[in-house]
């Protein structure tokens, strides 16, 4: 009986500590990845929306990201902080461009390398149909991201656009 009450305890240890790695450290990646998840079907447009309806995926849009965002970009030439108001502005214009939009996230990776942190890397698909054309487009793009969690949510810090493939 004796011998055995150590065991328990070395146990107990154990899983206690298995329990607390798969709570706080993959529960954080599952947050990360139904933040992305909100953010292509924020960022995503159907033909019967309406200018209001643009109006305000273009304002939750902008709900993902910090107060100051760096977005870089080789390919458009941009690289520079961004507020939620510059991205409410650019993601209303891109939005109200297009009749029909479609973002998709594919092999997303997320690994968060401290607390309150993550690193995502991804494919993103974007299939859209300009307004007053036939033809959808198609872009893929590698992205590199930063989130910070803050107040029990995440926010993206940095993004970084990599051109991958054209089609």
């Amino acid at each position: 009986m004796v011998k055995s009450k150590p065991l328990i305890i070395v146990l107990s240890v154990i899983i206690i500590g298995s329990l607390l790695f798969f709570f706080l450290f993959l529960n954080e990646e599952r947050q990360v990845r139904k933040r992305f998840k909100a953010f292509a079907k924020a960022a995503s447009r159907r033909a019967e929306d309406s200018q209001l309806i643009v109006a305000g995926k273009s304002k939750k849009i902008s709900t993902f990201f910090a107060h100051t965002c760096m977005i870089k970009s080789d390919e458009y030439n941009v690289s520079r902080n961004y507020s939620p108001k510059d991205i409410r502005t650019i993601a209303f214009q891109a939005l109200t461009r297009h009749s029909e939009l479609k973002l998709k996230f594919i092999d997303l990776h997320v690994e968060t390398p401290e607390k309150g942190m993550a690193d995502a890397v991804s494919t993103v698909r974007i299939k859209g149909k300009l307004k007053g054309k036939e033809a959808y487009t198609e872009e893929y793009h590698e992205i590199k991201c930063r989130l910070e969690k803050n107040n029990d949510e995440w926010f993206f810090i940095k993004v970084e656009l990599v051109d991958v493939l054209r089609k």
